[in-house]
């Protein structure tokens, strides 16, 4: 079942019967209810089904109704729908659904903490609508990052369009989803992390910071872009960190420069583009990928693929019971930027008690002496990396297989030297 606007921001919802249940070959009933609050009170219900009208025949079958009644800009509705077969056998749905109202683009409105549905913590919105929060159909600005950064806070499930600006954020943002889920509308670029500072040969945050944590966060048509694509430079670094069982899923387009990523606590990044450490930049340094902790895991989906790459000293880590799935993982690789061709030197993969799953090569270097001491390390004694394709070890100037003093876990792949 789908709850939905049309064009004229009327709602209706679409019914899928798949099943008319035990003995039972029709559909009698179909009842929706509706309110502005959980406790349904002053909700009105209607019977789509009226003067003996079923649902029959031939399944699967999908049927559309209008639902009846105003709908408020920039409320919440819950809503329920009950279905009953001719044996008298119910069941119901659950779901909430927003009114709609004008696109309009809301701020932040200070550097302090906050909750997302509090109206006094928003600036913006236009016409004669109301100031109130962001919906499906709103972009964010989020601005005064402040020494110390902010947390703004959900206190149920949320959406919007996009976020518009995040750029020199300092400390950052912190999301905290208090369990539940912020879904992002746009078909393009939704979060664009800019202009933050560059990274050391260190493990900490650098640049504009994004921290999102306890719960989902869900762009399954968007794309985020961690750090400026300008190359030489001008090349910017941010950073992602995932924490307390944070799940972001998304198209990680590219992370410029020394960003950075940090997943912990049980949380999951889940990427369907191919992911390049320092890509479209051209003085990559000390890029970062650190996924740990038992349960936390990256994963490249849709047969794509990692590169650990960078300028100079870039590192993937995979440790304490973490795990990394992708199509094929790449160490050490030249590439071809918008500043053009550049080196990757002192590139390290490490693993330790961490697992991988790669469905096609693990390539160790390239072919060509612009990739210098790229190593795969494998360390703890409960690392598992597996590959179906080969393990390429390359020509590539200090090109290593590693093996930590004790390590006790295995590698297993074809090697091809």
């Amino acid at each position: 079942m789908t709850a939905a606007g049309d064009a004229a921001g009327r709602k209706k919802i679409s019914v899928k019967v798949t099943d008319y249940g035990l003995q039972a070959s029709k559909i009698t009933a179909v009842e929706c209810t509706f309110a502005d609050n959980e406790d349904f009170t002053g909700s009105v219900t209607t019977n789509f089904l009226q003067g003996g009208a079923t649902i029959s025949g031939t399944l699967p079958k999908t049927v559309s109704y209008q639902l009846v009644g105003g709908f408020a800009p920039d409320v919440r509705y819950w809503a329920k729908v009950k279905i009953v077969n001719e044996r008298g056998h119910e069941k119901t749905f659950t779901f909430w659904l927003d009114g709609d109202g004008t696109a309009e683009t809301f701020t932040w409105a200070a550097s302090a903490d906050g909750y997302w549905n509090d109206p006094v913590k928003w600036t913006g919105g236009s016409g004669d609508e109301p100031v109130r929060f962001p919906h499906a159909e709103d972009t964010i600005t989020w601005k005064y990052p402040g020494a110390g950064g902010y947390t703004v806070t959900l206190a149920r499930d949320e959406s919007c369009k996009m976020f518009s600006e995040m750029s020199s954020f300092g400390n950052g943002l912190t999301l905290d989803l208090g369990g539940h889920t912020l879904a992002l509308t746009h078909n393009s670029y939704a979060v664009d992390l800019t202009w933050g500072s560059k990274g050391n040969d260190d493990l900490k945050r650098c640049g504009s910071v994004l921290v999102i944590r306890n719960g989902s966060f869900l762009m399954p048509t968007s794309l985020i872009r961690v750090a400026s694509p300008l190359g030489g430079s001008n090349a910017g670094s941010s950073t992602i960190v995932l924490e307390d069982h944070a799940v972001l899923d998304t198209a990680l387009y590219f992370m410029a420069n020394s960003s950075r990523l940090f997943i912990s606590g049980g949380s999951v990044l889940r990427t369907r583009q191919n992911l390049t450490m320092s890509d479209h930049t051209a003085n990559g340094k000390y890029p970062r990928i650190l996924v740990s902790g038992e349960g936390s895991a990256l994963e490249v989906t849709s047969g794509k693929d990692l590169t650990v790459r960078g300028g100079i000293n870039s590192l993937l880590s995979v440790s304490d019971g973490a795990r990394l799935t992708a199509n094929s993982l790449w160490i050490g690789h030249s590439n071809a930027t918008q500043a053009g061709s550049v080196e990757s030197t002192n590139t390290l993969a490490r693993f330790e008690n961490g697992r991988a799953t790669l469905a096609a090569d693990i390539e160790i270097g390239w072919t060509d002496d612009m990739d210098l001491v790229p190593r795969l390390l494998l360390a703890g004694s409960n690392t598992v990396v597996t590959a179906a394709g080969a393990l390429q070890l390359h020509e590539g100037i200090g090109a290593s297989l590693e093996f930590a003093p004790g390590a006790g876990g295995f590698l297993q792949s074809p090697l091809n030297v």
